[in-house]
């Protein structure tokens, strides 16, 4: 049977793969190094914020650190149930409308 990957599993290959140390990367990103080390023994998540810093530190992209985790199977659902790139495109559209009316 699989192993299912997690969020700190997918984090700590990543940075391995890329020959950073949980020092390096918690000092780029900007948070201590027990909160790292907790990430990647699976206790603690990231905030939203500090994921995006994840993602721009190790030049990689969100769904490569969270594929496979109850967090990315959430996030799938949610965006196949509520459509979420026509809803994002919507938005984008009414944001041009209401940028060219406030012209």
């Amino acid at each position: 049977m699989e192993q299912i990957k997690t969020f700190g599993d997918n984090l700590s290959s990543v940075r391995s793969a890329k020959n950073i140390t949980r020092e390096e990367l918690a000092t780029a990103v900007g948070i201590e190094l027990d909160k790292l080390i907790l990430m990647e023994e699976k206790k603690l998540y990231p905030t939203m914020k500090i994921l995006s810093k994840f993602v721009d530190v190790l030049k990689t992209d969100v769904g490569e650190l969270i594929k496979g985790d109850q967090m990315y199977e959430e996030l799938k659902e949610l965006a196949l149930k509520y459509d979420l790139a026509n809803l994002l495109s919507g938005l984008e559209k009414l944001g041009l409308e209401a940028e060219r009316a406030s012209e």
